[in-house]
């Protein structure tokens, strides 16, 4: 029984998925690659895809884990390329965190306008005509009932 398998073809599908920012299309060829018993070759590029749609992702510790295999590669330039992808990602999180991090600044009116009355403490403006009676406890009608009622 013949396999219609082609990592070729495979590796070029999740390039093609991540260059459309098709990132879970990506990850999901990229790992399959990785669970198939391939040659070292292929399982180093299919990791290297899987860098960049985790990175994509925002999907920091992911990515991060993967390079450090690729940091001990045979190979001196998946070595270079995964230390260079190790320090971009640090960086990115490290942005991506202190940015998230940060307080919003207050919207304030370049105008000098100063309201006599500070904002209402309702979010929405409301604020009541007449002020809600005091609780007594007991069941108090909106309206008195209407005449002939049994009450």
């Amino acid at each position: 029984m013949k396999s219609d398998f082609n990592p070729d073809q495979q590796l070029q599908r999740g390039v093609r998925a991540l260059k459309r920012k098709d990132y879970t299309g990506a990850i999901a060829t990229f790992e399959s690659l990785c669970r198939a018993h391939l040659p070292k070759s292929y399982q180093t590029k299919a990791q290297m895809g899987l860098v960049r749609a985790y990175a994509a992702q925002q999907q920091w510790s992911k990515a991060l884990a993967l390079c450090q295999p690729l940091t001990q590669s045979t190979s001196r330039q998946v070595q270079d390329w995964a230390r260079q992808k190790q320090q971009e990602l640090l960086q990115a999180k490290t942005s991506a965190v202190s940015s998230a991090a940060k307080p919003t600044a207050k919207i304030t009116d370049s105008s000098g306008f100063q309201p006599i009355e500070p904002p209402p403490a309702d979010p929405s403006g409301f604020q009541p005509i007449d002020p809600l009676p005091a609780d007594t406890g007991e069941f108090q009608p909106i309206e008195p009932p209407p005449a002939g009622s049994i009450g």
